[in-house]
Formats: structure tokens, sequence, C-alpha cells
């Protein structure tokens, strides 16, 4: 990220609780509402007018990075005909979620801004901005206890069993296990 730094994205985070919802300020120059919005776009490299939720331009940022390490380090294309493809480019954005998703969470910019930070925190502390910025944005914290509320609410099929090799006969013993089922 160019010309990004821990203090100002720490302050952005404290005062604009929705990065999304102020684009339409972004070209009012005379107005006090066109601060935030521009200070998102010289900070974050982010446009609410043009690139939609925020949570949708961080992960899109991700895949960018991702696809940039895999061409960089590993020699693979996914977009070269003569290599193979990689699936999981195109399947829709996972949950905004540290619980569910941590290496989506923190992912290589958090590892790499939690190197950087060591002098400062005095320990290895990943700081993955643009999912913290994800969460504390309108909507962030709906979408990551909605993936709590989600994984509540699946169907679970309990069943119970008695493994052979107990060999116990005449006393009802009763082990139980969860089995989760997927529509």
């Amino acid at each position: 990220m160019i010309r990004l730094s821990l203090a100002s994205l720490l302050a952005l985070s404290l005062f604009s609780c929705n990065i999304s919802s102020q684009g339409q300020y972004m070209d009012d120059h005379w107005s006090m509402n066109s601060i935030m919005p521009r200070a998102n776009r010289f900070f974050l490299g982010y446009d609410a007018q043009q690139d939609g939720e925020y949570r949708d331009f961080a992960y899109r940022r991700k895949l960018d990075l991702e696809l940039t390490v895999r061409r960089q380090f590993f020699n693979h294309n996914p977009d070269n005909p003569n290599q193979p493809e990689v699936p999981s480019r195109f399947e829709p954005r996972p949950a905004n979620s540290l619980i569910f998703h941590p290496l989506r969470y923190i992912h290589l910019e958090g590892l790499l801004l939690g190197a950087a930070a060591i002098p400062v925190t005095g320990g290895f502390v990943p700081l993955p901005i643009d999912s913290i910025l994800g969460t504390v944005d309108k909507g962030g914290w709906g979408e990551f206890w909605g993936t709590v509320d989600k994984s509540l609410d699946e169907d679970e099929v309990v069943t119970a069993s008695v493994p052979a090799s107990l060999g116990v006969e005449g006393e009802d013993i009763l082990i139980s296990t969860v089995t989760q089922t997927t529509k």
C-alpha cells in the first residue's frame, strides 16, 4: 500500500465507521462531509463511488496480492491457458470473519505489517488493517456475527452409537457424536 501509515489508518478507523456510505460527498469540496471520503481515497486507495463496499474492495486487493505472489514467486499464472486454473479465484467472497476465516482475515498484508511493527509493538502482532476497517465499517459487525449465527443455525443431527470394540453387554452406554449436515 502506497502512502500508508499505521497512525493515519488508525485515526481513519476511529473517525469513519461508515467508510462505504460516504461516497456521495467525494466531489462536494465545499462541504465538510467530503473530507473523510477524500482521506479514504488518499490513504487507502478506496473510492466509495467506484469500488462498492469496502469489504469487497479489500477482498479484491487480497486476491490481487495473491495473484502477484503466485506469479512472481511460484511461477504460476492462472490466466495462462497452458497452466492450470485456480478455481478459488472465482468463488464468492467469504465472510470477513477472524473466527471462521483467520487466514483470509489476516492475510499477507497483516503478516507484513505485523513484522514491520515489531519495533513499535515489542513483538509480532499481525495487523490486518483492511480487514479491521472492513469489520468496523457499516455492516461489518453484522457480517462477522452473522457468520457465527449462520454456523449455529444450520441443521445438526445428533447420532448415538456404541462401538463394538467395547463389548459391554447389559449396560446402556451412550456415546454421542454431532454430525452437521449441509444443504
